[in-house]
Order: structure tokens, then sequence, then C-alpha cells
């Protein structure tokens, strides 16, 4: 996502809005849409502004942070990065749902790692709801490129700097990718990473023999490590798991 995330800054002290704004302005992947004095103002600008962050005060007249938040359900409203001088709220904060807690005085280095979390927690979002989207991606085979549906797919195993794409009924697919990417381009809720070298469609899953996954004539171990997880994440089966 190349889209800058936007901000709206929310404190009743002109000192800390102001310092807010300057780290902001500073950081390249976010920008600065608006600041409030008050919580209420804040509810009003949030129904004329897009807003994808608020660094919200906690301590504010007529209506404080902790307030507005219980307020609002998570679902209806921006991330939040909390900003205050009382370090006692941190919990409740949390409880709350809100992205991270920032304690005044708040200094550069701990505001660029508060929003490199934002962006990461954004992009994750963005890259599901594609993956929501999309039912195939393209690969390039010599000078070509070749459309493969997800739907068809069996099994990826990896070959240092190559795939193989095993399909249903097409057959291999060689191409020159990682592993990792290919994981990026699939949807989660159908695909699995079994071990450093094959991800599976669980869907096209026969059977699990002790620590390996059976899909055809191909068994394929499963990483020691997570044997366990891997075969709940697959299986799905309530009367598995006793």
């Amino acid at each position: 996502m190349n889209k800058k995330i936007t901000c709206l800054v929310v404190d009743d002290e002109p000192l800390a809005r102001e310092g807010l704004a300057e780290y902001i302005k500073r950081t390249p992947f976010l920008e600065l849409v608006g600041t409030c004095e008050s919580a209420l103002e804040l509810i009003e600008k949030l129904n004329s502004l897009s807003v994808n962050v608020i660094f919200l005060d906690i301590n504010m007249p007529e209506l404080s942070g902790i307030d507005f938040l219980r307020s609002v359900p998570t679902e209806k409203r921006p991330f939040v990065i909390l900003n205050t001088a009382y370090s006692e709220y941190a919990l409740e904060g949390y409880q709350l749902d809100v992205l991270d807690y920032l304690v005044k005085p708040i200094s550069f280095s701990r505001f660029l790692k508060s929003a490199h979390k934002l962006q990461k927690r954004i992009d994750d979002a963005y890259k599901i709801e594609n993956q929501k989207l999309a039912t195939f991606f393209f690969i390039k085979i010599d000078n070509r490129l070749e459309k493969i549906n997800f739907e068809e797919i069996l099994f990826i195993e990896s070959k240092r700097n190559y795939i193989e794409i095993q399909t249903e009924k097409r057959g291999v697919f060689v191409t020159y990718l990682t592993l990792q990417k290919a994981e990026e381009e699939l949807p989660k809720k159908d695909f699995l990473r079994v071990q450093k070298s094959f991800i599976i469609s669980k869907n096209a899953v026969e059977s699990i023999e002790g620590n390996q996954i059976i899909i055809k004539d191909k068994k394929i171990a499963i990483s020691r490590k997570n044997t366990q997880e891997i075969i709940n994440e697959v299986t799905q089966n309530s009367f598995l798991k006793k």
C-alpha cells in the first residue's frame, strides 16, 4: 500500500498537538489531516474527514479519551494510538483495542516505532482484503505470462530460486519466484506453509499419516516443530481436538 496514512491529533495541550503534528510531517508515509482540542471536536471531524489513525490524549475536559473509546465500537473507528502523561491507563487502553500507548514526553524515535507498527498493521489488512478478492495470479514462464487459478493448485514446492506449482489437471509449472513471495499472494484461508519448502492447498489434502500430508500420490513432511498446529489448521474439525 503506497497511499499515505492519514492522521488526526487530539490533545487539549497546544504544545502536545504541535509536537505530534511535527513528528507526523517528518514521517514520509504519514499525512496530517487535522488536529482537535477535545474528544467532542474529534467526533465532529470524523464525520467529515477520512482518517486512518487517531493520536488520542486521555485526560481532556468534558469527554476523556478513554470515554471516547468506550462509546465507539472498534469496528466503527480508525486505529487509535494513545498519547498521555499517565502510564497507569496503559492496560485499560489495550483492553479497548488501541494500537499503541505513547507516554509523554514522546521522543521521535519512540513515535517512529509506533508509526511503523501502524504501517505494518494497515499493510497486513490491505493484503488480507486483496486476498479475499483475488482468485488467481500470473506467473512468468519463458516469454509468456501464465494464469494460475488458486482453486487448481495442489501444492507448491521450493527449488532454491524457483518454485514448482503442481496443479490438479494442467501438470507442473516452473517459475523464477521465491516461496515466500508466492505465499504472500495466496489467500491464507485456503493455503498453508507446512515446512520451509512446501505450501499446500488445504482443500487438496486427502489424508494425514503421522507427520506426512498426502496429496494425490505426493507425501509431504510436516514441520516437526509445528506438527500439531498444522494438523489442526488443515483439519479444522473440532472432534479431533479433544
